[in-house]
């Protein structure tokens, strides 16, 4: 504010600063404002039009609005769904949430945003609020969208797509041991799955194979060499048993071996949905710890970078 009189001139009315600080005795205090500084400056000028001194005063008021209502009602709100953003990565691939989950928290920051928007007034500059939300929901989105690339990551394996030896040595050894991360090895799930199936499976084939060796070398001379009419009856019947029997025997043995590769492929493919779920967690973890410490920097950036000060 600025005190000065235009109709008489310094010699006839001179205007007195009372101290370095203005008078606020009768001060109310308001709710949604402080009082910073209430300072008085005096400036005497001279026209070109007169030679007398024209003194003036300015009572510069110093104003900084509340935190407190913006604090829990904007800003903590918005630090909240930024920590639930975070949790996309800490949820398993396998619950089904996770873009949900993410979608839910951009929605809630949108919404946040558009009440911001109709509450502050309309400014030249962006005021620090809306920046912090504006960087909020842009982390915000690329989370959302870094779950779905480890969601793809994770599903790769049903594909029966191969880990590639690169990413198995980043990915599951060093960026594991780096994030404290405890993989199992990827033989031992699966080998401990199959151990005795495949024993079953090769006794059982051993089985079959020396029975076949066993009808093939040893026939019964004694009804092929008989003249007799109704051994010789005997004989054709038994032969013609055996010959169904050893057809039998060839059969299951050839089941047997089709049954084994098929269990190998079904390991190869286990082995691979193994190692791209693997992938998938050290992803997510390296993530979730990289968007907490950028989430911290901007917040704190942001936040505490106010030109005026505390």
């Amino acid at each position: 504010m600025k005190w000065a009189s235009w109709t008489y001139d310094g010699y006839q009315l001179e205007l007195v600063q009372q101290g370095k600080e203005g008078d606020v005795s009768n001060y109310q205090p308001n709710g949604e404002f402080d009082l910073i500084s209430f300072t008085p400056i005096k400036d005497v000028k001279f026209y070109s039009c007169c030679s007398e001194p024209y003194p003036d005063i300015t009572y510069i008021i110093q104003l900084r609005r509340r935190p407190m209502f913006y604090v829990f009602n904007l800003i903590l709100p918005c630090i909240l769904i930024n920590c639930i953003a975070l949790l996309v990565f800490y949820v398993p691939s396998e619950s089904g949430e996770k873009v949900t989950l993410g979608i839910s928290a951009l929605l809630s920051m949108t919404v946040f945003l558009m009440t911001i928007r109709e509450t502050l007034p309309p400014t030249e500059k962006t005021p620090l609020i809306s920046l912090y939300y504006g960087v909020s929901i842009c982390l915000v989105t690329f989370a959302s969208g870094l779950s779905v690339v480890t969601l793809n990551v994770y599903h790769r394996g049903v594909r029966g797509t191969k880990v590639p030896p690169f990413i198995k040595n980043v990915v599951l050894d060093k960026l594991a041991t780096i994030l404290f991360l405890q993989i199992e090895p990827r033989q031992n799930k699966i080998g401990r799955q199959r151990t005795e199936g495949t024993r079953s499976s090769k006794w059982m084939s051993a089985e079959v194979c020396n029975c076949l060796a066993t009808f093939s070398s040893q026939r019964s001379p004694c009804f092929i060499s008989s003249p007799n009419n109704s051994n010789s009856n005997v004989g054709k019947a038994t032969d013609s048993f055996e010959t169904h029997l050893l057809r039998m025997l060839h059969h299951v043995n050839m089941s047997i071996e089709k049954n084994e590769i098929r269990l190998q492929e079904k390991e190869k493919r286990e082995m691979a949905e193994i190692e791209w779920k693997q992938v998938a967690l050290v992803c997510d973890r390296l993530l979730l710890w990289l968007f907490l410490i950028v989430t911290a920097v901007t917040t704190s950036v942001i936040l505490c970078g106010s030109p005026y000060g505390p």
